[in-house]
């Protein structure tokens, strides 16, 4: 319960905002009942809290750059109320599982995951570099929508099991190096 609430003059209000580094490196942390209020995580909020596999992300919308980097045991969550995610967000969170993503992808956000199936539903028009580099077994990205209109630099390089991107008519431009080491 530590993102549920907090008390101020005698009154308890609902936590909408962690901040940066609140709980970085805190190795025994392991699961986080948010409030519903919940809407932004700051900036390596929970980075390298190695023993974090439970997080309702359902009500955020905005992710702070390395929030949850180098979570290993973070496993399956819920994106899609995020408009903004930052660069690094979810780096090397090597169990963690995703299947839509609403918002924009900030660089390296989802670099180094296990990653299988994912649409991504275009609110927003930017999926920046490297954003899901070295997913190794991202076999499917679905571009749905069409307010999407660049794909960075190196954004899917190294995604060895990628055998099927739907890219709508509304990109406009494909970085260099977007698809290089794919199948």
């Amino acid at each position: 319960d530590l993102c549920k609430q907090y008390e101020f003059n005698g009154n308890m209000y609902p936590v909408a905002w962690v901040g940066d580094c609140v709980f970085t490196n805190s190795i025994k942390l392991q699961n986080v009942k948010a409030s519903d209020a919940l809407v932004t995580i700051g900036e390596s909020a929970f980075q390298n809290c190695r023993a974090l596999s439970d997080f309702d992300l359902s009500h955020v919308q905005e992710i702070g750059r390395r929030a949850f980097k180098n979570c290993d045991l973070l496993e399956e969550i819920d994106l899609s109320n995020a408009k903004e995610i930052g660069e690094e967000a979810f780096q090397n969170c090597s169990r963690l599982h995703v299947n839509a993503i609403n918002g924009s992808v900030g660089r390296a956000a989802f670099r180094r995951l296990n990653l299988k199936d994912i649409d991504y539903i275009a609110e927003t028009p930017l999926i920046s570099d490297a954003a899901f580099q070295d997913c190794k077994l991202l076999k499917t990205f679905r571009i749905k929508g069409t307010f999407a209109n660049n794909l960075g630099k190196s954004a899917f390089e190294g995604c060895e099991a990628l055998a099927r991107i739907e890219v709508p008519a509304s990109v406009k431009t494909i970085e260099r190096a977007s698809f290089v080491r794919c199948a």
